[in-house]
């Protein structure tokens, strides 16, 4: 069995209440991104060093036990020591360690050993030094049978600390982390809210997706939460809550369309289509590093479907006629956007196709022409260029 050892100790600087776990960066907390480390090595037991519950170590458990795994908080060595078997592994994470690396979980993943830096680069990093050469990286892997070793040491010593220095005279192996993760900002010690507010603004910039530079409700998108996307995560804007703005719209859309007010139905839906991809981007920013989804990522499946049978609902209650000449243009439309191609060989069909792709844009297009009365011209002229585009691509192919 392998158990995992967090701390939850230390204060952060400059609130003696708060614990430096609880520091939140893009709106997780150090010990839940720990916590996702300690998951990605396979532990089914967490322990979580600390002097008292807090509002942290109780979002810990439930985050925990929601995923299948044990969790206990323990008050000291003496604690520590009825929690372990002898033939266990335990995973030791120093307080304040940002564990976002996949290279120091490869590096761990398989046998006891401790991970270092060059101490010339650990030690001005806030990593502590174990020797002329070496700084502790902030994690280990080791054998749980050094954990009766502390029953030798006092009551209110840091069990991190002594289990650290315990594989050391034990001479556990070390293994080095190149300075990679450092520089991207995937394996930091952090002492305080400066040391994240530092590395927030280039670590969301590395986080945020590219996406299509076609599409306008990518760029768009992109551009929305870069600006703005710290602090909606600082206050735990949750998943869920911009796929439910999203829907709403769609239903403000399909409530507009049935009143007859088709321009501002496909403006609704422009929102929706520009929320949506807002969420999809929220998504892959909020998600841990070792691929455990946020709650709300189920709408990335489901959504699509309700914005593309919105957008038939509204294109067909904007054309004028008997319902079976308003039903086909209106499902052919809304089939050729999800049929073209994503990918092209040239830049300018690659361009093309991201446009005639482009919710977003098709529904502006589309409330523009119903506002001039040419709604027909619309979705014929729009239809005609998401064919030329298919053909293209087809070409290309070929």
């Amino acid at each position: 069995m392998r158990v995992a050892l967090m701390s939850l100790v230390r204060s952060v600087d400059d609130s003696a209440s708060a614990p430096l776990g609880a520091l939140r960066l893009i709106g997780r907390s150090l010990a839940q991104r720990q916590l996702d480390f300690a998951l990605a090595l396979g532990c089914d037991t967490v322990l979580c060093s600390a002097e008292a519950l807090s509002e942290e170590s109780r979002i810990l458990q439930r985050s925990a036990e929601e995923r299948g795994i044990r969790f206990r908080l323990v008050r000291g060595a003496p604690d520590l020591i009825g929690s372990v078997s002898a033939g266990d592994q335990l995973l030791i994470l120093a307080d304040g360690l940002l564990s976002e690396s996949s290279e120091a979980r490869d590096l761990i993943k398989d046998r006891a050993v401790i991970l270092t830096l060059p101490a010339n680069i650990g030690v001005p990093s806030g990593f502590e030094r174990i020797d002329a050469q070496n700084a502790w990286a902030g994690a280990a892997l080791l054998p749980a049978a050094l954990v009766e070793k502390l029953a030798h040491l006092p009551d209110d010593v840091d069990p991190i600390a002594a289990l650290l220095r315990l594989a050391l005279q034990a001479r556990v192996p070390l293994r080095e982390l190149s300075e990679r993760p450092m520089r991207e900002d995937r394996w930091r010690m952090i002492d305080g809210h400066a040391d994240l507010e530092a590395i927030e603004p280039d670590w969301l910039e590395r986080q945020i997706p590219s996406g299509d530079r076609f599409a306008p409700s990518e760029w768009i998108a992109g551009r929305v939460l870069r600006k703005f996307g710290s602090q909606a995560l600082a206050r735990n804007l949750p998943l869920s809550a911009v796929y439910g703005a999203a829907s709403g719209l769609l239903l403000l859309s399909l409530l507009a369309s049935y009143i007859g007010w088709s321009s501002i139905a496909f403006l609704l839906l422009a929102l929706a289509a520009l929320s949506s991809e807002l969420a999809a981007m929220l998504a892959i920013v909020m998600r841990s590093a070792f691929g455990r989804p946020e709650r709300g990522r189920e709408w990335l499946r489901l959504f699509p479907v309700l914005r593309d049978a919105s957008l038939a609902l509204v294109i067909y209650g904007a054309l004028p006629g008997e319902w079976g000449i308003r039903l086909f243009p209106a499902l052919m439309l809304t089939a050729l956007v999800a049929l073209v191609p994503p990918t092209g060989r040239s830049e300018w069909n690659k361009m093309i196709g991201s446009l005639a792709r482009d919710r977003f844009l098709l529904a502006l297009i589309l409330s523009a022409m119903t506002l001039f009365g040419v709604v027909e011209l619309g979705v014929r002229l729009c239809a005609f260029i998401l064919v030329a585009s298919m053909l293209v691509s087809q070409a290309e192919r070929d």
